[in-house]
């Protein structure tokens, strides 16, 4: 059992000391005896979760969530936001994040995860990693397949996915080359393909809801030489992740709607822009929110980007996660 090794290795069934420091604790399960299984263990973990459905089912079964989650708990509470991508309480962020986005595709797997809040909360504070864009593309393609929930939308709203998600927004390189362009990858547009997530790693055709393209974004690599084309994929996957929070997206990757996110959103980026999270490629979109445009329909400029910025800034440092109280904070930034 995979999920059992990684969370052997890294303690986090209860075996040590409660009375041990966060602090100690990490360094403990990264400690030069340890760390080396850990990681094989969550890499092998993550591979043989996204090769068949089957095998997803019995991580599950098997109680592997609870571990992961101990796991991704442990290494985030050690975390600095400027980590390496090769650090290796990073690396097995990152392939945990992979694990739970493959889980978060199942039906069943996304019931039991809305009795963990802190899972959530954890995958959502993973969204601000600038160097490790890996992880992010990870944390929020989680957060695209658990919004297919009405229960996860709710919890997400509640642990702040937005003031996450929303500054990512604003990452988009209008300036990228359209070789670059074309490479990124939109898992939440086209038709549904294929049964489950079996071959995933290799980057064959994936679960129903669109998993192909988000499966081989997860078999990318830790290190990207393009930062600029990492930051503009994080923006494509987070307006993605916000149209199925609010339940905007149509039809094969519509999730239920949700009022409050949606309201949010209007008051956030203008109802005119937010109605745009609904189209299938929201380049467009993203475009006109990393530059200025004046018409009868859209203002948009500089000046409210910034807003814009500071109120998800606002909302992280104050904890004004739910979705009125963004409403709160953007009366008072305004």
């Amino acid at each position: 059992d995979a999920a059992g090794s990684a969370a052997t290795g890294a303690d986090v069934t209860g075996s040590s000391s409660s009375s041990t420091a966060a602090g100690a604790a990490g360094s403990h399960f990264l400690s030069a005896e340890r760390v080396g299984q850990v990681l094989a263990a969550i890499e092998l973990c993550w591979l043989t979760c996204v090769a068949s459905g089957r095998n997803a089912e019995e991580l599950m079964r098997s109680g592997g969530l609870p571990l992961l989650a101990g796991l991704l708990s442990r290494c985030v509470g050690i975390l600095s936001l400027d980590v390496a991508p090769t650090a290796p309480e990073a690396v097995i962020v990152t392939h945990t994040l992979r694990t739970l986005a493959g889980l978060a595709a199942v039906e069943a797997a996304r019931s039991e995860m809305a009795k963990q809040r802190q899972l959530l909360a954890d995958i959502v504070k993973c969204c601000e990693l600038p160097r490790a864009p890996a992880a992010v593309d990870a944390a929020v393609l989680a957060i695209c397949h658990m919004a297919a929930s009405a229960p996860l939308q709710q919890l997400l709203l509640e642990v702040g996915a937005l003031p996450y998600l929303i500054p990512l927004l604003l990452e988009y390189d209008v300036t990228l080359s359209p070789e670059a362009s074309i490479r990124l990858q939109l898992p939440f547009s086209g038709p549904a393909v294929g049964s489950h997530c079996a071959g995933a790693a290799a980057g064959q055709s994936q679960q129903a809801g669109g998993l192909e393209g988000g499966f081989k974004l997860l078999d990318s690599a830790l290190v990207r030489p393009n930062m600029q084309e990492a930051r503009s994929q994080h923006a494509l996957l987070a307006a993605q992740a916000l149209a199925r929070l609010a339940g905007l997206l149509r039809e094969p990757h519509r999730t239920p709607a949700n009022a409050a996110a949606a309201s949010a959103l209007s008051a956030l980026l203008t109802q005119s822009l937010a109605a745009r999270l609904a189209e299938p490629d929201p380049r467009p979109l993203l475009v006109c929110l990393n530059s200025s445009m004046e018409t009868a329909q859209v203002i948009w400029n500089s000046s409210m980007r910034e807003e814009l910025s500071k109120v998800g800034h606002f909302a992280r440092s104050c904890g004004r996660f739910k979705p009125f109280q963004l409403h709160s904070a953007l009366q008072r930034m305004v």
